[in-house]
This record gives structure tokens, sequence and C-alpha cells, in this order.
């Protein structure tokens, strides 16, 4: 089952992103939530399509498996800011179709899991700190995704910077599970912990894009310091994920 609707709800993330970023300002809820969604979906249907080419590259390959998992928690993650801010019908059922699937499809995988030893060769060192940094990051997430939803519930924050943070408890909960997973080596743990870093590389790249070109679209100064930052970050998914490639088998 998950042969078909896998690839089927990765496509209907692909036309998603490139169908809400053609709409016009007036489609979504504001001017504000238009600047920052219209890049974004612009960036989300180069991967998309970066992934369903990757698809055809790897086919076989197992380090694919992966892939697959994170790109899943990267449709997740993005659909739901499109679900409220867009107020076109059809990008509002493609998102509700594209999470809701994309969400199946990722516990289907987990309860038939084929790989879930692929780590288990992993000292306990190697699993503490892996573990650690999705604990530690998806605590930061959910403390701050917290702050910014009671910030906008008292008019402090903006309807787009309070849908990321739902987004970001979301994935962080799911860091979480398989996080302590990994070091109890459970299945859940084993099978997500590179997908979860290549999720989360995927964000981070995607965000530095997204402060670079944003200015270009609102006409405003590029904030170098919130690069340099967001790029340190990231250095703490990039090089995990580039190691536990490494230890990959096949």
């Amino acid at each position: 089952m998950t042969k078909i609707a896998e690839p089927v709800v990765q496509l209907l993330f692909l036309i998603l992103s490139i169908f809400a970023a053609v709409l016009p300002a007036g489609a979504y809820v504001n001017y504000e939530a238009w600047t920052s969604l219209f890049l974004t979906n612009v960036i989300n249907g180069f991967i998309a399509g970066l992934y369903l080419f990757s698809r055809f590259i790897l086919r076989k390959k197992t380090t694919l498996e992966k892939l697959q998992r994170a790109m899943l928690l990267f449709i997740i993650y993005s659909c739901l800011p499109v679900f409220v801010i867009v107020s076109n019908p059809v990008a509002r059922i493609l998102s509700i179709i594209c999470f809701a699937g994309a969400f199946a499809v990722f516990i289907l995988k987990n309860i038939d899991s084929r790989d879930a030893e692929s780590f288990s060769e992993l000292k306990i060192r190697g699993r503490v700190l892996f573990s650690i940094l999705l604990l530690l990051f998806g605590l930061g997430f959910l403390v701050r995704g917290a702050n910014v939803i009671y910030q906008y519930a008292v008019g402090m924050s903006t309807i787009t910077d309070m849908l990321v943070s739902i987004s970001d408890i979301i994935i962080s909960i799911i860091w979480w599970v398989v996080g302590v997973g990994l070091i109890r080596k459970k299945a859940f743990g084993e099978s997500n912990v590179l997908p979860c870093y290549l999720q989360a590389s995927l964000l981070f790249i995607g965000l530095i894009v997204f402060l670079v070109l944003n200015p270009l679209v609102i006409d405003a100064a590029i904030d170098f310091e919130a690069v340099i930052v967001i790029a340190v970050m990231g250095l703490f998914f990039f090089v995990p994920t580039i190691i536990l490639l490494r230890n990959k088998k096949g």
C-alpha cells in the first residue's frame, strides 16, 4: 500500500508547493503571510522536485528508505501553515491530503519496518550523542513554540509564526520519541534517527535560503547575523547526518 501511496503524496506535495507559490497575495490571509509563505513554497517545491529526482537515481539503494522517511517528516512539517494561511480551497484540500497522507505512510512504514537494525552497531557514546542533540533541540523548539503560541494568544505574534511553532512542536515530539528510542535500542529510534537528521538538515537549508532570498521579495537588506546563526545551528544536524550516512550499511 505504501509503495503506491508514498509517491502519490510526494507528487501532490510538489504540486501543492508550486500551486501555492503562484497564487496571488490576495489568496493569503494577509500580505505579511504571503511574503513569508510565497518563498517558502518555492523552496519546498524545489526540495520536493529534487527529492523525486533522487528517487530515480537511488532506486533500490538502502539510503533511499531513510530519505523517504525524511521527506515524509518534511511534508508533515510544511503543510499546516498552507492549510490555514492560504484561503484557496484547492490549496487547503491538497495540504490536508498531503499532511494526513504523509503521517499515515510514516506510521505504516514504522509498523512494517524492515531496517530497524541499520544502526545497531553504534556504540553507546554515539547513541547518546545523536539522541542528546535531538532531545535538546526538540526541547528548545517545544519551549519556543509554546511561547510563540502564547504570544499569539495575547496579540504579540503573527499567525505565520504561531503556525510554524505548531509545526515545530509536532516534529519535536517525533524527535523526542526517536531520541529516547535510539538510546533504548528500540526499532522506532533505530529506523528514524537518520531521517530526523535529514529532515532537520532540509529545514535549516531551506531557512538559510529563505533568509538570503526573502529580502529580494520584500525589498529589504539581508540579515547576515541571522544567516550565520542559523548556519551554525544547522551544523549540529549537517555533521551528524554525514556521520550517520557513512555509518549506514549499503
